[in-house]
């Protein structure tokens, strides 16, 4: 995909004719200016495609995820191994979520061939999940601090616990 700016031919011409009628006469009325070469876009449209198709269960499954690990939570015979295990599971989801992101932005910036093309991949992929870097960040920040909370608390002898 190439982006361009359109039909500019006639606005070269008048500043061109300014300076030299003759050369203003060789430009063509149509045009068009090439601003950045994105190379392929298969592989693009195909990720923005499959993320429309499955963006509607966004609500659901970490509603229905943290609904699951509170049950795990409530059933278990020792609570607060549970808990631990479930905050190990939210830090490394997190951290997943985190290192997905990274990696996603650079694999979406290296699919065009100039430079100026894969900063505006990189942007674009920034202004469409930018969310995702800070999310990832918190759930692996907060998971890992409630763990490390659960853990000390495992170690604690509390008298009557066996």
């Amino acid at each position: 995909m190439v982006v361009d700016v359109s039909d500019v031919g006639g606005v070269v011409r008048v500043h061109i004719a300014k300076a030299d009628k003759k050369v203003a006469r060789d430009v063509p009325r149509d045009l068009d200016l090439p601003v950045a070469n994105t190379g392929s876009t298969g592989t693009l449209v195909d990720i923005a495609r499959a993320a429309d198709d499955v963006s509607s269960f966004a609500l659901v499954l970490p509603i229905l995820g943290a609904l699951l690990m509170a049950g795990g939570v409530v059933v278990a015979n020792d609570r607060r191994t549970a808990v631990f295990g479930a905050a190990m599971g939210v830090a490394l989801a997190g951290a997943a979520v985190f290192a997905g992101y990274i990696g996603g932005r650079e694999i979406a910036a290296r699919q065009p061939d100039d430079d100026a093309a894969q900063d505006a991949a990189r942007a674009v992929w920034d202004a469409v999940f930018g969310g995702l870097e800070t999310l990832g960040l918190v759930m692996a920040g907060a998971g890992a601090l409630v763990a490390l909370i659960a853990g000390v608390a495992n170690r604690v002898h509390v008298p009557g616990r066996e």
